[in-house]
């Protein structure tokens, strides 16, 4: 399958992980009418695209798949895990950093520790391809949010943390959660 060169940027890196994790005809099948999706689709077509591409991924595809194919989706940048390196050396413990951290909103729009653990909430979905939907997506699409956390934790602390996905505001929840655990 081709990608068209004005197709959303969100659909590319799904496009690239669904390469890594499955084979050609199971990832025909979830990004079936993905060349549609454009730069200039409105927000409706392209939640529905979405839940419709992510309610596919569930049928052909078992969760931990699911998991890696979305985490690999993530927007995390270098300037961003570099600021929170920054602000990790500026601070004198653990719970100033995480104090530090959500005043830059740079992993939520709020953060508490809970001993080995990091609770990161975003009051809304920054994701440009769904963020307004007025329809449920599938918690499937906010594991791409995971790998964002994942990355951005792992990058700033160098060392591998977990991160479960524990609530999203786009699958109906007031707020997203996620639990950051330190020691893995």
């Amino acid at each position: 399958m081709t990608i068209p060169p004005n197709i959303d940027n969100h659909i590319v890196k799904l496009a690239n992980s669904l390469s890594q994790h499955v084979d050609e005809e199971t990832r025909a099948k979830i990004l079936e009418g993905s060349e549609q999706i454009t730069t200039a689709t409105g927000p409706t077509k392209k939640a529905r695209w979405v839940i419709g591409a992510m309610e596919r991924m569930e049928a052909l595809v078992d969760e931990g798949t699911r998991i890696n194919i979305m985490e690999g989706c993530n927007c995390a940048k270098e300037g961003r895990i570099q600021k929170g390196k920054e602000l990790l050396k500026k601070a004198s413990d653990l719970d100033e950093f995480v104090e530090m951290l959500g005043q830059a909103h740079i992993v939520g729009s709020r953060l508490e520790r809970k001993g080995d653990v990091i609770y990161s909430y975003y009051n809304r979905c920054y994701c440009g391809l769904v963020n307004k939907s007025q329809e449920k997506i599938p918690l499937t699409y906010c594991y791409c949010s995971q790998g964002y956390a994942r990355k951005m934790f792992e990058g700033i602390f160098e060392k591998p943390v977990r991160v479960e996905l524990l609530q999203s505001v786009v699958n109906g929840a007031p707020e997203c959660k996620f639990a950051i655990y330190l020691q893995p």
